[in-house]
């Protein structure tokens, strides 16, 4: 299984949230599934997120998106995502 790590900062977590959310039909028909929202106990505007991918061309695909901008805008989302692809080796 192919796994994303993914960390940037925001504005405000309770602005953020619903926006991210509501992209989630969006990224699944890139194949990408969400598998946790988490944020720093010592700043809640500080997410961190992973997700299942598909393939890393399908996932590079849906963040270089024309729409994903505006998007990140709306959400307050304050600096460029920083992303590590993974590849699951089991427990």
């Amino acid at each position: 299984m192919l796994l994303v790590y993914g960390h940037h900062k925001v504005k405000d977590y309770d602005q953020w949230r619903p926006l991210f959310d509501s992209d989630e039909a969006r990224r699944n028909q890139y194949g990408i599934k969400t598998l946790r929202v988490m944020n720093r106990l010592d700043d809640p505007n500080d997410i961190h997120l992973s997700f299942a991918i598909e393939s890393v061309e399908k996932f590079n695909e849906c963040i270089s998106s024309t729409d994903i901008g505006d998007i990140m805008e709306k959400a307050g989302v304050l600096e460029k995502p920083t992303f590590i692809f993974l590849k699951d080796q089991g427990a």
